[in-house]
């Protein structure tokens, strides 16, 4: 199957979200997030099932308790979810979802949203629609039409790149051309703040997450816009492996930022301080948070505090942010202040 990032996979327990380009030959690299149960507060509208949204903990107590088989070590000494192919009863699509959406009309008012708010980005970016799609619990369909938040995938790094353009000149000038779409204000970047809870403070978090042009407004609707890269740009990859070797302190330059906003946001880096002489070696730093996505540009200088893994197909380490969901303990952030943008007001 081509199980792509961001497509989700529905069984008989639950919708597990891929979380991976490649995978092993039995199954796809995915994660629990919503759970059928009779007493849940989420209403899948195709079907009128129940269902919940579970977290990154408890997805792991459910398939232990219930699908033993789907937990195991695939990329190195730590657990991973994997769906066998076979148990797939449904697989959705981004871009197919939103298609279907635009085919037969709008059911609710945040499917309305979407159509609107892609149609603006794609007109003013030149990204064809076929390259957007949904995801979230809009692609699952148990979302709320009145207050969940819409998840926007566009498909390509150049065409995510042209959408990103035109949300940092919605930032610049306050609005959009037509006025449906503008950046968030303090008070939502606080709300945003509050849900992911990083290791950073306030100020540090908001300075970094303006200047990356994947979140804007739209009515009173936060958008997040997040990148899947092409079929085509993943041709040749294959799964890596890694055994854990400890945790470092760095100062890196960041050397290379091709794939800042990928999933994992990867970088290529030269350490300047390291807080043992042997992770001076590391090339490479990953983010498996999304918080920490976008966070650093070509030729900035930034802090990391990560886990360090080895690479046991090239024997490299490489700094790893987002080790645990919450990457507590786990930043990137830009030492001089002078990169980053004053906060909103």
């Amino acid at each position: 199957m081509d199980a792509m990032l961001r497509d989700f996979l529905v069984t008989d327990l639950g919708a597990f979200s891929v979380i991976s380009y490649v995978h092993p030959p039995d199954g796809a690299l995915a994660l629990l997030r919503y759970v059928r149960d009779p007493d849940g507060d989420r209403i899948r509208w195709a079907t009128g099932e129940r269902y919940r949204k579970v977290d990154f903990e408890e997805s792991f107590e459910i398939l232990e308790r219930e699908k033993p088989g789907y937990v195991r070590e695939v990329r190195g000494d730590f657990p991973d979810q994997v769906v066998p192919w076979e148990d797939v009863e449904e697989h959705l699509r981004p871009t197919e979802r939103l298609e279907g959406i635009a085919t037969e009309g709008p059911s609710d008012e945040l499917e309305e949203l979407a159509l609107d708010v892609v149609e603006e980005l794609s007109e003013d970016s030149g990204v064809p629609f076929s390259r957007f799609g949904v995801t979230g619990s809009l692609l699952l369909g148990v979302h709320d039409p009145s207050s969940s938040d819409l998840d926007l995938v566009v498909v390509g790094t150049e065409e995510f790149l042209a959408v990103r353009d035109v949300i940092l000149r919605i930032q610049e000038v306050g609005e959009s051309r037509t006025g449906n779409l503008r950046p968030l204000t303090l008070d939502e970047w606080r709300f945003v703040y509050e849900r992911r809870r990083p290791e950073l403070d306030f100020e540090t978090f908001v300075r970094h997450e303006m200047r990356k042009g994947n979140r804007v407004v739209a009515g009173d609707r936060v958008c997040d816009v997040l990148l899947v890269r092409d079929p085509s740009e993943v041709k040749g990859e294959r799964l890596e492996r890694f055994e854990t070797l400890g945790r470092a302190e760095l100062v890196c330059r960041i050397l290379d930022d091709s794939r800042a906003f990928d999933y994992p946001a990867v970088w290529e880096v030269e350490v300047l301080e390291a807080s043992e002489d042997r992770w001076y070696e590391i090339r490479e730093i990953r983010s498996y948070s999304h918080t920490y996505v976008g966070q650093a540009f070509r030729d900035e200088v930034v802090e990391v505090r990560c886990k360090v893994d080895r690479n046991l197909e090239t024997g490299e380490p490489v700094g790893i942010v987002g080790s645990t969901r919450e990457a507590k303990g786990e930043w990137i952030r830009v030492v001089k202040d002078d990169y980053l943008p004053p906060l909103p007001g």
